[in-house]
């Protein structure tokens, strides 16, 4: 069984446009309760309070924690990964365990990204609540943690603030 489908795959398209719509039609209700003019993009490292590069922090085992902003909300839908060292990613929403995810198969695929092959709807974190992840890795000569490995996905968050962190 597989965990992801290529992006050479049609489903992988479909995947992604299923997620976005789902972002903007957060947005649209976001707008339509609060009256905030809100912004969907796909989600980058200062939205999660990251300086770095397009790179999941490896955290020596330990889960990284990210809770959303009030009516900031994140859209995940896979990964790229250019990355032999990772082998698996837990995700969690708070204490609620969304799945365990066996990630050595992007590297194979010809674009080196997969949009998850399961239920996207239950990737989707909205205010307050907080995405955990925890990345299993093993490393080579180097023993560096710089892996090349990010998520496809959208960031929800108000006009004002396209360019910040959408974290608490």
């Amino acid at each position: 069984m597989s965990y992801f489908i290529s992006s050479t795959n049609p489903a992988f398209n479909a995947k992604v446009q299923e997620v976005y719509d789902a972002a903007v039609e957060h947005a649209k209700t976001v707008f339509a309760q609060r009256g905030i003019k809100m912004a969907v993009e796909r989600l980058r490292p200062v939205h999660l309070g990251l300086t770095s590069t397009y790179s999941i922090p490896y955290n020596s085992g330990n889960a990284s924690t990210y809770k959303m902003q009030t009516d900031c909300a994140v859209f995940l839908v896979g990964l790229y990964s250019n990355s032999t060292n990772i082998k698996e990613i837990t995700l969690k929403k708070g204490q609620e365990f969304l799945g365990l995810w066996s990630v050595r198969e992007i590297v194979k695929f010809q674009e080196q990204q997969g949009a998850y092959a399961g239920n996207v709807k239950a990737l989707v974190f909205k205010s307050q609540e907080t995405l955990s992840v925890q990345i299993v890795a093993t490393y080579g000569q180097t023993g560096t943690a710089n892996e090349d490995i990010w998520w496809i996905g959208f960031a929800v968050m108000p006009e004002s603030g396209v360019n910040a962190s959408i974290v608490a």
